[in-house]
């Protein structure tokens, strides 16, 4: 993905096929309008609504650190940056991220070793 163009999730519904990211142009190429329907869904998840932008923007940081998606950490790092969000809660936001990563590994290990 290095070297590819870095289009707004609006302009790639309208873009060529080519200028699209791969993980895009995959979808694109088997059909544009499922990809366009799936690019619909991205911009109203990631829009304001009960929260504002800038909190979904944070909490996506959040599911893309569990997630361990290094494509999804940086489309999600990137629009916080898009929506003024400070390097600041960027960290904390994938530091809350540990909550939910790392607790789960730690509660069966806990398992394994008190129930063995």
């Amino acid at each position: 993905m290095a070297g590819e163009k870095r289009l707004t999730l609006k302009e790639m519904k309208t873009a060529p096929i080519e200028e699209l990211p791969l993980y895009f142009r995959l979808l694109g190429e088997v059909n544009r309008d499922t990809l366009n329907a799936w690019l619909d869904v991205f911009m109203t998840s990631l829009g304001p609504a009960k929260l504002d932008a800038k909190t979904k923007a944070l909490c996506a940081i959040s599911a893309a650190v569990v997630s361990q998606c290094p494509t999804c950490i940086t489309g999600t790092v990137r629009l916080a940056r898009e929506r003024g969000v400070s390097e600041e809660e960027i960290k904390e936001a994938a530091a809350v991220a540990l909550i939910v990563a790392g607790n789960p590994a730690l509660v069966e290990a806990a398992k394994v070793i008190y129930e063995q």
